[in-house]
């Protein structure tokens, strides 16, 4: 998606329509293309993103979903190794990332449990969207680890990209708290 003008287009469409978790266009959405689930989170400026490579070097997701009966969905997450990308907005530009890094540090934590809504007209029709409209508890999504500007010639269809040396690094910590009455308090700080 990353990769065309129109995908990029319809990403930030999405963070900045009323779909999202909260009507000013910050919040979390949960992007699928077959079983595997990538979160990504942002604000007005930049997109954080965060998924696992398995020994494969093929994404994988560290979410469990459950479609509960009653109408909600429940997301879950518990991961240690995962690999993040931090992007600016509006164009999409990659800053940050741990990939490049000989090992990830951090702690990804994510339990939303809510309503949510399919967003199913978008011309990426082989991938799901997922966002929160309402939680039906207090729900949150944390994450910590640290990032550098290392990465280049991200490919993001192969998974397959270049190091340089950093010029600087960073620890990146995203918090985002989902309130019973709707609201969302949606932070990305350390950049």
């Amino acid at each position: 998606m990353l990769d065309t003008e129109s995908g990029r287009q319809s990403l930030t469409r999405l963070f900045k329509s009323e779909s999202t978790a909260k009507a000013n266009g910050h919040g979390v959405i949960f992007i699928r293309n077959g079983g595997d689930f990538v979160a990504c989170g942002g604000d007005d400026q930049n997109v954080v993103c965060v998924y696992e490579i398995d020994e494969n070097g093929y994404y994988r997701s560290p979410i469990d979903l459950h479609i509960l009966p009653n109408g909600e969905a429940q997301f879950l997450a518990q991961s240690k190794d995962f690999a993040v990308e931090v992007y600016t907005l509006p164009n999409w530009d990659l800053i940050y990332s741990n990939l490049c890094m000989e090992e990830y540090r951090g702690n990804l934590h994510i339990n939303l449990k809510g309503t949510f809504e399919l967003i199913e007209d978008d011309p990426f029709y082989d991938f799901d969207y997922y966002t929160y409209v309402e939680g039906s508890t207090a729900n949150n999504m944390q994450i910590t680890t640290w990032v550098d500007d290392a990465v280049r010639n991200l490919d993001i269809f192969e998974l397959t990209w270049d190091c340089d040396d950093p010029t600087s690094e960073k620890r990146l910590k995203v918090t985002s708290l989902f309130k019973q009455n709707g609201g969302v308090n949606f932070k990305i700080s350390g950049l």
